[in-house]
């Protein structure tokens, strides 16, 4: 005799495998923007994305420090860099 198949189970198994895929990016995500702001790279992602930090152009650097939350580990990065002049 088969068995019917538990659809609202196996509905809420393939979410929580989805959801814990979402949560394992976001992670490896982070890990990554961490990795490159350590070495002093620019971890977001746009026009200066991967350069090195102390080669931004000066004017980048403080739109950064005017426009971005001061408890960023970004905008923290962008002071050093400025305090170094």
């Amino acid at each position: 005799m088969a068995r019917k198949l538990n659809w609202q189970k196996a509905s809420t198994d393939i979410k929580v495998i989805a959801d814990d895929e979402a949560k394992r990016q976001e992670q490896s995500h982070f890990g990554d923007f961490a990795l490159l702001l350590k070495n002093k790279i620019w971890p977001i992602k746009g026009k200066y994305y991967g350069q090195r930090i102390d080669s931004l152009p000066t004017h980048y650097l403080i739109w950064i420090k005017t426009n971005f939350n001061k408890k960023s580990p970004v905008w923290t990065a962008v002071i050093q860099e400025l305090n170094k002049w």
